[in-house]
């Protein structure tokens, strides 16, 4: 007989790479109230008769009541429910609380907001290990939110969108989009000049999207364009919160996977003083940037998962004492910046966006950085002045040296 002594977490981790849907299963009790339960194994049975089932926990204890009820109805949830999913799920409290529902046609729950709906009566159950595999006649269905579903991939909760629909599915990009239109021209030209890829890199809540890309050969082995990250310390955010409140910088501080204290704390402020001040910032070659742009350069391969995003915050976790030496101060400095970036600013002079010089030469020389961070400089600031928006009080004025390079662009 072949061994079947299997590691239960190596057994999960593998099927994790499977993605499932998320559905809640909805009932009424015998006394009225609505229940429910969130599933990731819900799936079609048979055509003839209609037939779906799911695999509850032998342990569940919201099966037993659903096992009993009249009817039940598997509610599809959409992209947007993930808090909904998440309530469900909870082993306390009101599941219902706060969610709208109207009944099915058999009077068990529909969620409202959920992609679709399927109104079953129970047919049979199996046991199956530590799982029963419970089958339910389809009685009434119908699509209410024909919108991408909530799925279920490598341990997080994502969406479904195809390669084509990667920007256009993300909702509230409308203006970074505008905004790359503006800089796209900006954009080639100061790439071509320095012998850089420029990308444009905006601000999307707490995470930071790449909008737009120009110029060069990327070293990413496919465009990162679409590619967003959380905008956790000390690896990503500083540009964006250079020039925020002390409330706002100490609310990104404390979204570090590791405590933000003492010699820590006081470098990441530090930088973002030293940000204000030059404005500008630079990434350095070492072996935290290299491990970053490593699994950023996966992610355009394989795609954006949850294991690659926190593999990239497992890095930022790693990260020690944070330095911020000038990179202006000599050759050898010069020859460790590994990308060059500066703040795009909206009408609210709040940092909206950046654009980034990365791909630079091999061990960059001082003059070659000086030079370029002029450039970049001034391509910023004109975006800036372009997309309607405004620097705040004491940032570098860099138009006036430039403004051959700013009418050019225009």
């Amino acid at each position: 007989m072949q061994n079947t002594d299997i590691d239960p977490r190596k057994f999960r981790d593998i099927l994790g790479h499977s993605p499932t849907s998320v559905a809640a299963v909805t009932a009424i009790d015998d006394t009225g109230k609505p229940i429910g339960m969130v599933v990731g194994t819900f799936t079609s049975v048979s055509l003839d008769p209609p037939l779906i089932g799911f695999l509850p926990d032998r342990g569940s204890s919201t099966f037993p009541l659903i096992r009993e009820a009249d009817s039940f109805c598997i509610n599809i949830l959409s992209a947007a429910q993930e808090s909904v999913c998440r309530q469900m799920s909870a082993r306390k409290g009101d599941r219902f609380k706060g969610i709208d529902w109207h009944p099915s046609p058999s009077g068990a729950p529909v969620i409202d907001g959920s992609v679709a709906w399927i109104d079953c009566v129970p047919e049979t159950i199996f046991e199956a290990g530590d799982h029963f595999i419970f089958i339910g006649r389809v009685t009434d269905m119908a699509v209410v939110n024909p919108t991408f579903p909530l799925v279920f991939f490598q341990g997080g909760y994502g969406a479904f969108a195809s390669r084509s629909m990667v920007i256009g599915a993300r909702e509230g990009l409308a203006e970074q989009i505008r905004l790359a239109d503006i800089a796209r021209k900006e954009m080639e030209e100061l790439a071509n000049a320095v012998g850089a890829v420029c990308r444009l890199i905006a601000v999307e809540g707490d995470r930071q999207i790449v909008v737009a890309s120009a110029g060069g050969e990327d070293s990413a082995p496919t465009s990162l364009v679409g590619v967003s990250m959380p905008l956790v310390p000390p690896l990503f955010g500083q540009l964006f919160n250079a020039w925020e409140s002390p409330e706002t910088v100490d609310s990104w501080l404390k979204s570090s996977p590791v405590p933000v204290d003492g010699e820590r704390r006081e470098g990441l402020l530090a930088q973002l003083e030293t940000i204000r001040r030059e404005g500008w910032m630079v990434g350095w070659a070492n072996n935290h940037t290299s491990e970053a742009a490593a699994a950023l350069d996966a992610m355009a391969v394989h795609g954006q998962t949850p294991r690659l995003e926190r593999e990239i915050v497992e890095i930022s976790a790693k990260i020690g004492g944070v330095e911020y030496p000038n990179p202006l101060a000599d050759d050898t400095a010069a020859a460790n910046v590994k990308y060059m970036f500066a703040p795009i600013f909206d009408s609210a002079q709040h940092a909206q966006a950046g654009i980034m010089l990365v791909n630079l030469p091999e061990q960059p020389t001082l003059e070659y950085i000086k030079a370029a961070k002029e450039r970049l400089l001034a391509s910023a600031s004109s975006i800036t002045r372009r997309s309607g928006g405004v620097p705040p009080a004491g940032y570098p004025d860099t138009l006036g040296a430039n403004a051959d390079l700013d009418a050019a662009a225009n």
